[in-house]
């Protein structure tokens, strides 16, 4: 057995919550550790990666083609969820433009981040408003969670609508450039030239749009 199978065993065990299903699911985990190791998957499979901000599992799962490691990003253990936060000052919604490493580019975006363990929603808000555009929160509205890759990831995060009583002057800082506070009109314009494009960012339109916040 190996080290990261091992560590997928242990995780099992303390934390069962993380694989719920059934056995009419189209993937089907395979819970018997002996039979991942007849079906040799045991040395594929495993916990591969894990940091304080995530851990990515190769897991055995029968699809419908067979037997077949299939990966999941969870978030780390003990943390909360992240969230995404549509800004209101005014009558103006607040964006950054960031590099992202992924992308290797620059991306305007809603302010977002990971979850700090313990912390609720709100306290996560707070923390990055104050962190990506220097803002103090005076309402917040939780409008739901999105799984932002549902085809990769089991982790979600909330979509948060706040409305902010002050802005301090802007301090460029991790990878952040520009704050840029937008009228609903200029955010259909940077969507439609394609300016916007992260997935984070439209989930969190549509959902206010829906809800009638825009």
């Amino acid at each position: 057995m190996t080290p990261h199978y091992q560590r997928y065993v242990q995780l099992k065990q303390i934390e069962p919550g993380l694989f719920p299903g059934s056995a009419q699911d189209p993937y089907r985990l395979i819970m018997d550790d002996a039979e991942v190791r007849r079906l040799s998957l045991d040395d594929k499979c495993g916990v591969v990666f894990e940091n304080q901000y995530i851990r990515v599992l190769n897991e055995p799962v029968i699809g419908p083609s067979g037997p077949v490691a299939y990966l999941r990003i969870l978030g780390a253990e003990g943390a909360s969820p992240g969230v995404c936060v549509l800004s209101r000052y005014e009558d103006r919604f607040v964006f950054i433009d960031i590099f992202r490493h992924p992308a290797r580019g620059w991306l305007l975006e809603l302010p977002r981040g990971f979850g700090d363990p313990g912390c609720s929603p709100e306290d996560n808000v707070r923390r990055e408003v104050r962190e990506e555009i220097q803002g103090e929160v005076d309402a917040i509205t939780l409008f739901g969670p999105i799984y932002p890759d549902s085809g990769i990831s089991g982790k979600f995060d909330h979509v948060v609508f706040a409305t902010l009583s002050n802005l301090d002057a802007f301090v460029p800082s991790e990878g952040i450039r520009e704050r840029l506070l937008l009228t609903a009109e200029e955010i259909d314009q940077a969507i439609c030239s394609g300016r916007i494009r992260d997935g984070f960012t439209l989930s969190a339109l549509s959902m206010a749009r829906a809800k009638r916040w825009m």
